[in-house]
């Protein structure tokens, strides 16, 4: 059984897009807290070793000037947002960023309950319960790289960059994922 399908897929690529290749295989994906996503989002972004540009870079994060607090609202609001790749779908559905990339990514596939879901916070487990569920058997290698890989899945330290208020945008504009998979403040 070969383990890598070679593609030249971009990240982000939708569940139509995949689909057309690959419409006979199982599908899974991962979400994750909002809360912790935004965090890492933002500490990634403002890493000062990496360059970054583009709408969301120069808009959300004011080219790196913008501090967590208002990039998250304007990634909850869509306000000072510019994203060519969820803003139409924000403002369709009142959503935040992250749900917007969900839905921009799965949307076709989850409403045809063609994708499954795993949680991030339990990736190893979940991905080798998707396996078993498919009858794939996970080379031991691969097994053991995933016990080892639970264990680096580390929740970021999200709790103390949130007050209340931007707790509480969050949830409400993520409730979908929120609400749907469990996740709590």
């Amino acid at each position: 059984m070969t383990w890598l399908i070679a593609n030249d897929l971009p990240a982000l690529t939708s569940y139509e897009e995949l689909a057309e290749d690959f419409a006979d295989l199982p599908v899974l994906a991962f979400v994750r807290n909002p809360w912790d996503w935004y965090a890492t989002w933002y500490r990634v972004m403002t890493d000062p070793s990496a360059r970054r540009s583009g709408a969301i870079w120069e808009s959300a994060f004011g080219s790196g000037r913008s501090d967590f607090r208002t990039v998250v609202t304007r990634a909850c609001t869509g306000k000072g947002f510019e994203s060519p790749i969820t803003g139409e779908i924000m403002r369709e559905r009142g959503i935040d960023h992250y749900s917007a990339l969900h839905v921009r990514v799965l949307g076709a596939g989850l409403e045809a309950g063609a994708v499954e879901i795993g949680r991030w916070e339990a990736l190893a487990d979940d991905f080798a319960a998707f396996c078993a569920r498919h009858d794939v058997r996970l080379p031991d290698q691969l097994e053991a790289t995933l016990r080892d890989a639970a264990a680096s899945v580390a929740v970021e330290p999200y709790r103390e960059l949130y007050d209340e208020e931007l707790r509480e945008l969050v949830g409400d504009k993520a409730r979908a994922i929120v609400e749907g998979f469990g996740y709590r403040f």
